[in-house]
């Protein structure tokens, strides 16, 4: 069974393998692709022997409006919604 989560990060950097490889030192780490060209997906999955995550960063297009929908059901979140410059979903 598998959990999710979202990442709310105020750094507007891309995700790169690499750098999930430096945070998650003793896990294998890969991008995943998709389709018959086998095209990177956008999404990584860092895996370690007992645990899998796999991260998928929400196309930049779309996080103003993603980030806007979720002040219109918590307005008390705006401030800290605001500084938002990227968006990772996770599953876990």
């Amino acid at each position: 069974m598998s959990d999710h989560a979202t990442v709310y990060a105020t750094d507007p950097r891309p995700l790169s393998a690499a750098e999930l490889a430096s945070a998650a030192p003793d896990a294998r780490v890969s991008e995943r692709r998709e389709g018959l060209l086998r095209r990177p997906s956008g999404s990584f999955e860092v895996a370690w022997p007992t645990a899998r995550v796999t991260i998928t960063p929400m196309p930049a297009d779309d996080i103003a409006a993603h980030l806007a929908s979720f002040c219109a059901a918590m307005p008390e979140m705006r401030e800290r919604l605001a500084r938002v410059r990227s968006v990772l979903g996770c599953v876990i």
